[in-house]
């Protein structure tokens, strides 16, 4: 019964599409017709601007770390299965026919929840990849294909490795388009000079 309850309140939590409500009620624009059609944060960022594109990421990542922190106090021994289900949300809610974000701010928040070091690993890789490409995608899928081999190098929570491959499995798989652009040196690179 535990496992069902932390399943549904985590992913209905992760579902939440901050992506899609804060362009549609503050700027009347569905980001889904805008951009990438995407509704994480990185095309909030390029449509609408950097502060309300921050202010998704903090949000979607928020959504990862409360799913975990409810577990923790909850039922603790399904702490990594409410961060997979708040990650499956994000990328499939039920609010949008299934139709979410790519997962990397949830994942974020969900990390954080976990283990701070987690979360420090996952934004050193990010940022310094990140600040030398510019490109968000690239960095997102470093800095997550990193994540387990060092979590595992390191010897502890060993055991939470094959979950942390599965978080990883579904960021790449929402990423696969990216992944087509990288090869073909098409992916956009983020500027924080204007709109793009």
């Amino acid at each position: 019964m535990k496992l069902l309850v932390v399943s549904l309140y985590s992913y209905f939590l992760g579902a939440i599409p901050f992506g899609y409500l804060i362009p549609r009620y503050r700027y009347r624009m569905d980001v889904r017709t805008k951009g990438s059609g995407n509704v994480g944060a990185t095309n909030v960022l390029r449509v609408v601007g950097v502060l309300p594109g921050i202010i998704v990421l903090v949000l979607d990542a928020l959504k990862g770390y409360i799913s975990v922190k409810l577990t923790q106090a909850f039922s603790p021994q399904y702490i990594y299965l409410s961060g997979l289900m708040a990650i499956i949300g994000h990328c499939w809610p039920v609010y949008l026919k299934f139709k979410g974000g790519k997962g990397v701010a949830t994942t974020i928040g969900v990390l954080l929840g976990l283990n701070f070091m987690y979360f420090i690993y996952l934004i050193v890789i990010f940022l310094i990849v990140f600040a030398f490409t510019r490109i968000v995608s690239l960095s997102s899928l470093i800095s997550v294909l990193s994540f387990p081999l060092i979590v595992y190098s390191r010897g502890k929570d060993v055991e939470a490795v094959p979950m942390l491959v599965l978080y990883t499995v579904i960021i790449i798989y929402r990423h696969r388009e990216n992944i087509k652009r990288l090869l073909q040196g098409e992916e956009k690179r983020i500027s924080f000079s204007k709109k793009q």
